[in-house]
């Protein structure tokens, strides 16, 4: 459980420092071009979710996110010991991010948004937080696909046995027995002992 809590916390961390930079080095709506047509970083302010989503109505927002993260922090800690290293990190990202969210919706009223992609038309400006949630939830998606196709796995074939070891687990087989030759042998059997009994009566 340590990677997880340490992917959380940093995934809360780098938001949290970014956005604070974001609000001390930059005014309210304006844009720094970091790479002309590509990206830049546009400083606005988000009161609801990914693309605005439930602005007007935060309480909810809120209660939902909590919700949320606090059944993942529960499913990771009871499964923790029974689930793949990355689930449980995708998991921790989309923590960290809801974190980073919801602390700035809390004490602010607003997400802090920067992260402008220009060559991507349909993308709404984002922040760290937002990529945690995204990434995580793309990784979660990996990880439950690679389990289900890991337990269809046919199991592995089991070692070869030695002759030697199939001999011995192999029940008996009668059905090349040469009973022909068994019945011959009891019937010359019999003829020397009826033999041997005449010769022991001619003597008398």
């Amino acid at each position: 459980m340590i990677a997880f809590w340490a992917v959380t916390a940093l995934v809360i961390a780098a938001d949290l420092i970014t956005k604070q930079l974001v609000v001390s080095g930059m005014e309210l709506n304006s844009t720094i071009t970091v790479i002309p047509g590509v990206f830049d970083l546009t400083y606005i302010i988000n009161r609801g979710a990914a693309w605005g989503v439930l602005a007007d109505k935060q309480m909810l927002l809120n209660v939902f996110t909590v919700i949320v993260i606090a059944a993942l922090v529960f499913y990771a800690v009871r499964k923790h010991k029974s689930i793949g290293r990355l689930e449980l990190v995708s998991i921790a990202m989309i923590i960290g991010g809801g974190i980073g969210n919801l602390i700035g919706r809390i004490f602010d009223g607003y997400v802090v948004d920067f992260i402008h992609l220009r060559f991507v038309d349909f993308f709404n400006i984002f922040n760290i937080a937002d990529i945690g949630i995204t990434v995580g939830c793309l990784l979660l998606v990996i990880s439950v696909l690679f389990s289900g196709r890991k337990e269809k796995k046919p199991a592995a074939e089991a070692p070869a046995e030695t002759p030697a070891e199939a001999a011995a687990e192999a029940p008996a087989d009668y059905s090349e027995i040469q009973w022909d030759r068994i019945d011959e042998e009891n019937s010359e059997q019999t003829v020397n002992e009826d033999a041997a009994e005449g010769g022991t009566v001619d003597g008398r």
